[in-house]
């Protein structure tokens, strides 16, 4: 694997899962699983519109905190379940083989955070709420959170 994996995992995925199985199927898997945890949190926490409930300072402390424990925790159950259910249909695969190439899947989830970030610095509490009028008010602002939108997609 002469290319950095994070790199390469966007144009040759099958061969860089290769690479790191081969050579430490743990490289990064805590970081994707932690980063890819605190954007599942932030995305669960905008579609239920916490933050007509809760304050946004609460919102990411519990994001930045419980996020990668449910990533991390998710991974361990996922990983354990189709590893019980592939070696029931003959799979060959061993459990940490399945949990890197598992966490290496998430690194678009994971890198999503950069986006997040900028969102929660633009937009603060509004990417929570479901009336949002400063946004809706700033067309520029309005044209970033649609663009902002379609790179997570």
């Amino acid at each position: 694997m002469s290319d950095s994996p994070l790199t390469s995992i966007w144009f040759k995925p099958r061969e860089t899962i290769r690479g790191i199985l081969a050579e430490d199927p743990n490289l990064y898997v805590t970081p994707i699983l932690c980063f890819s945890g605190i954007v599942s949190s932030l995305n669960r926490a905008s579609v239920q519109h916490l933050g007509d409930q809760i304050s946004f300072s609460t919102i990411l402390l519990a994001c930045i905190i419980v996020g990668p424990l449910g990533g991390l925790f998710s991974m361990w159950m996922w990983s354990h379940l189709v590893h019980w259910t592939g070696k029931r249909m003959g799979g060959q695969a061993d459990r940490l083989t399945l949990r890197s190439a598992m966490s290496w899947a998430l690194v678009p989830l994971a890198t999503s955070l950069v986006i997040w970030m900028i969102q929660i610095v633009t937009f603060e509490s509004e990417m929570f709420t479901k009336e949002t009028p400063i946004i809706d008010a700033d067309p520029a602002k309005l044209n970033l959170l649609f663009a902002t939108e379609l790179t997570k997609a």
